[in-house]
């Protein structure tokens, strides 16, 4: 279960600036975190969500189990900690961890480096707070896309915790395919000066 001292602060960092700077140092500092938080999740059109329920593609979500809560086209997240992630999923159920020396993290990694498959996830996962719901969630960072955009905030644990950042839909056009990623730029850079940077340097 999640610390209950986490979850008072959480409650009071809504409304309380004293308690939102101890909030957010207490989970900077957090060693390693339970899998109890809501997921935050880029909704592609081809979910079943958006498919069938409705659900407005290339939104943002706090998803969990059925529970799905619409983000919005853009999202300001706060970063905190940072940890390896990897998952399989199969006719055996569902496998993870977070140890990236053992065995069965080593042994997802190279699958999904190999394929393309759902079965196989690896990649960084975050725990950031969302600040328009005032929430702590996880994001788990899988996809080969969005770890190209991360690639320049590596290490985390030093160019993003403690920072606030935008995520938003990044779409891409190729001759035959057109394809969305997830964006990641500063505060107070607008999408169309992202867009710039990021292209000069492909």
């Amino acid at each position: 279960m999640r610390d209950s001292r986490l979850r008072e602060l959480e409650r009071r960092a809504a409304s309380d600036p004293d308690a939102y700077e101890e909030f957010v140092r207490a989970h900077c500092d957090l060693a390693t975190w339970d899998g109890e938080y809501r997921r935050l999740q880029l909704m592609s059109p081809k979910t079943k969500a958006c498919k069938e329920n409705g659900f407005p593609a290339n939104h943002f979500a706090a998803a969990k189990d059925t529970w799905i809560e619409d983000l919005g086209e853009e999202v300001s997240v706060l970063f905190f900690k940072w940890r390896p992630r990897a998952i399989r999923v199969n006719e055996d159920g569902l496998q993870e961890t977070s140890d990236a020396n053992s065995k069965l993290f080593k042994e997802i990694e190279q699958k999904a480096l190999a394929s393309n498959q759902w079965e196989y996830m690896c990649g960084p996962q975050f725990l950031v707070w969302c600040h328009k719901i005032k929430e702590t969630l996880s994001w788990f960072c899988f996809t080969r896309g969005i770890k190209r955009e991360l690639n320049k905030y590596f290490p985390p644990s030093t160019k993003l915790a403690g920072k606030t950042k935008i995520l938003f839909p990044r779409h891409h056009q190729s001759t035959r395919w057109s394809w969305t990623t997830i964006g990641i730029r500063d505060e107070h850079t607008t999408q169309d000066q992202d867009a710039a940077n990021y292209y000069s340097t492909l």
